[in-house]
């Protein structure tokens, strides 16, 4: 269920109004970046052009290469009357080179409990998943930890194609899910 201040609006007229707000520099870049010789990209993921109309959510991914790791960072921003607002939901997920083709989550969140059930989870997910793909990435993997409420998060990724493998010794998390691009 949609909130009631969010109407769909055609997919082409969204990322215009998007990429005229976000014009602005990024907040963040790769001199906040340790490691040496690192590049930073800002892009919007999500939605796919086209005159299909969306919930006007803009997943905007920032990512941060370097030699040792490749970390992105999506947030889900919502389009207000003035542009565009980021209130906190993102997913941070990361590759490196030893594991060519795997994308690691590391954090997919949703601060208010208000703002659950509208679809802004399945919305970060499809857009790293449409990412990885435009990659090449072949497999996306994440956790589980007790501090989840682990029944809905596993429903949530299972309803989305991932598998949950539970009980795996020697991980972080209490169960792993995956999925094949």
């Amino acid at each position: 269920m949609l909130s009631p201040r969010l109407s769909p609006k055609p997919a082409d007229e969204l990322l215009r109004d998007w990429s005229d707000w976000s014009s602005r520099p990024a907040a963040d870049s790769a001199a906040d970046d340790p490691t040496e010789r690192a590049v930073s990209t800002r892009e919007a993921i999500r939605p796919e052009p086209g005159r299909t109309p969306v919930i006007p959510y803009v997943v905007e991914a920032r990512t941060i290469r370097s030699a040792d790791l490749t970390s992105y960072n999506l947030l889900l921003v919502v389009q207000v009357r003035r542009g565009f607002e980021y209130d906190g939901d993102h997913l941070r997920a990361s590759t490196k080179p030893d594991n060519v083709g795997h994308v690691q989550i590391h954090d997919l969140l949703i601060r208010n409990p208000k703002n659950r059930n509208v679809g802004r989870g399945t919305v970060l997910l499809a857009a790293l998943e449409r990412m990885c793909r435009l990659r090449g990435h072949r497999w996306i993997a994440g956790g589980i930890s007790s501090a989840d409420d682990m029944m809905r998060v596993e429903a949530f990724y299972r309803h989305r194609g991932y598998t949950v493998v539970k009980g795996i010794p020697d991980i972080p998390f209490q169960w792993q899910v995956l999925k094949e691009l």
